[in-house]
Order: C-alpha cells, then structure tokens, then sequence
C-alpha cells in the first residue's frame, strides 16, 4: 500500500510540474467533445496564462484522431499582459467543432506562456471530472 501512495504522489508531482513550465511550444495531449457512456458528455476547458508585461497572441491548432481528421481546425487567442484567459469547451467556443470529437491541442506563441487543461463529464445531477 505504501509503495502505490508513494507511486500516485509521484505521478501527480510530475504533473504539476508539467502544469508549471512555461513554452512557446505547448502539447495538450487529450481534449475531447463527445458523447460517453451512460449519458456522459466529455468537454475540455483551458487555461492560458500570459507572464509577461505586454500582449500577446497564442494560436490553437486542434490535432484530431485519425477518425476525425476533417476536424482539423486553428484559432488564435488574445492575451493581455500577466493575463489568464479561460476557455470552456475549447473545442466547441473557440474552435467553432460542434460534432463529436477527440484528440490534440498544439498551442504557439511568440514568447512563453502557461497552459492547461480540465477534461471533464457532466452528468444531470452531478459533476465526475477526470
């Protein structure tokens, strides 16, 4: 038991420190909107947060799964100086994929920002986020 809890703080401390590096170059390795089992619904909301003094513009190029690969798609993202900047269902609000869907989020910018990710089901009733 003691060698499983020092396992998951060990996942989770990468994790974090994953969540804390900031690029230009940035991998959302899952997002998703699409319908699950049992009357899920699976979103991904993400953060961007800006560290600098001035404005910057991130792009957002969504990376389908092969089987929806016509779903490829990009935007970009305004930024203010030291500014967090949230967007719910990114696929759907900034992207503008209101069909299921799964895969990749490359983020760019021209200096370093933060990103991260929260992807999630609602349920009537009650809230399972994974």
């Amino acid at each position: 038991m003691k060698r499983i809890t020092i396992c998951v703080l060990l996942v989770l401390a990468a994790g974090m420190a994953l969540a804390s590096t900031a690029s230009k170059d940035l991998y959302i390795p899952a997002v998703a909107r699409s319908q699950g089992a049992f009357g899920t619904f699976w979103a991904t909301d993400v953060r961007l947060y800006n560290p600098t003094t001035a404005p910057v513009t991130a792009t957002l190029a969504y990376l389908p799964m092969a089987a929806y690969a016509g779903d490829a798609t990009s935007a970009t993202v305004a930024l203010g100086a030291l500014e967090t900047v949230v967007i719910e269902n990114v696929l759907e609000h900034t992207l503008g994929i209101v069909t299921n869907t799964a895969g990749a989020l490359h983020i760019t910018a021209p200096v370093d920002i933060y990103a991260e990710s929260r992807t999630f089901t609602l349920r009537p009733g009650r809230v399972n986020n994974t």
